[in-house]
């Protein structure tokens, strides 16, 4: 009975610490969330290995993408996050961007959900086209995944 009662404590503890652990990042005081516009670009490649990036112009998306685009970086900035996730069907995925006035920075938060504990391998990658932000701008990435059993 004893050994029971332990196993169960250290399952509630694991369930508790989980879920503190990866519940979604809180919207700061003054931070709004901006138009995030979904665009679907072939994914060339992410060289340094990061799952994130921020691109501003034609040439740094020749360097991180490759090819050519029709963005309008006058205009808009470029978020990318590829992603991989288990599960036993293929993930819910959502994100947003938010401003912090107060910091005048940003944060690209990215929230998964695998489907079971199923091993299979599911990949993605997000691109949002984004108001233009200077070079210089903050963007803090955060990835929040959860398991749906």
């Amino acid at each position: 009975m004893r050994s029971k009662t332990s196993l169960l404590w250290i399952f509630q503890s694991f369930l508790f610490f989980f879920s503190i652990a990866s519940s979604p990042a809180q919207t700061s005081e003054g931070e709004k969330e901006i138009p995030c516009q979904a665009t679907e670009i072939n994914l060339g490649r992410l060289d340094d290995g990061s799952w994130h990036c921020v691109i501003h112009n034609e040439k740094e998306f020749r360097k991180i993408v490759g090819g050519k685009t029709e963005i309008d970086f006058a205009r808009y900035s470029l978020i990318g996050v590829v992603y991989s996730s288990g599960g036993c069907k293929r993930p819910t995925v959502t994100h947003c961007v938010y401003f912090s006035e107060k910091s005048s920075s940003y944060r690209y938060e990215l929230n998964i959900q695998e489907n079971g504990y199923c091993k299979p391998l599911f990949l993605g990658n997000i691109w949002c086209l984004i108001p233009k932000i200077s070079n210089e701008a903050k963007v803090e990435f955060v990835k929040n995944i959860s398991v749906k059993p």
